[in-house]
């Protein structure tokens, strides 16, 4: 093996697929409940991009996961790496559909087991332009489809998804005006969003914090006095649920 392949395996925790021209570092993961191989970085030399090396070793390593009782690979862009559209034309150019927005990271996703259907792989539909929201706020449900409450102080945004199969309200992103933090706004904006979660049938509020981010202090305070408990830690993000 490669000093590159024995990084991701010791240090990591990741299979490395190799060729001469390239690596994919890899491993399985459940997603939403849902098995697959999860693509985490991947190199191709400069003289090699024009001849399919990528997309040769992601249906390699795709038949092996399906062997495996995989049913979706997955891939994330860290938003804030240098040129992500290269890496996100790559996975467009796969097949691979993005899912999910949470911190900087837009997950992608793809089947590969063509008898397995999810409802995360079916078309977002866009929420309709509204003047009464923000440019921001229509922006967001036109491009994610994501819901938007809003107020003068601060707003939150959510979107209704499964998680560990059940139907689940994921809390996005609040934000509150500096000025009127110890207002209680931000504790207003999730009642609101927790009376809507229970009308439409979800069992959970979701949320996420990323160790890296701004803020992560303000945001996991704020989420634990709503009544959030830590589900779970995957990479730099803290998974935070709250029963409802």
């Amino acid at each position: 093996m490669s000093l590159a392949s024995n990084y991701f395996k010791e240090r990591l925790g990741y299979k490395c697929f190799e060729c001469d021209e390239g690596y994919i570092s890899y491993k399985y993961m459940t997603y939403e409940g849902i098995k697959g191989i999860y693509y985490r970085d991947a190199y191709v030399v400069p003289e090699g991009r024009r001849n399919h090396i990528l997309y040769s070793m992601a249906e390699e390593l795709k038949d092996i996961a399906l062997s495996d009782e995989c049913k979706v690979a997955l891939s994330t862009i860290n938003l804030n790496i240098m040129d992500p559209e290269n890496s996100m034309r790559a996975l467009l150019w796969w097949g691979m559909k993005p899912v999910a927005y949470m911190s900087n990271l837009l997950w992608f996703m793809k089947k590969i087991d063509k008898d397995f259907e999810s409802p995360l792989l079916s078309p977002r539909i866009g929420i309709p332009f509204a003047k009464d929201r923000s440019l921001y706020g229509n922006y967001i449900g036109e491009i994610f489809g994501d819901r938007i409450i809003e107020l003068d102080e601060g707003f939150i945004t959510y979107n209704m998804l499964p998680y560990n199969k059940e139907k689940s309200c994921y809390i996005k992103e609040i934000y509150v005006d500096p000025k009127c933090r110890s207002k209680g706004i931000a504790h207003t904006l999730g009642d609101r969003v927790t009376d809507i979660a229970k009308s439409d049938g979800c069992v959970r509020l979701v949320g996420s914090i990323d160790n890296g981010s701004n803020g992560k202090d303000y945001a996991l305070k704020a989420f634990m006095y709503w009544g959030f408990r830590l589900d779970k830690i995957e990479g730099n993000i803290l998974w935070i649920i709250k029963d409802l």
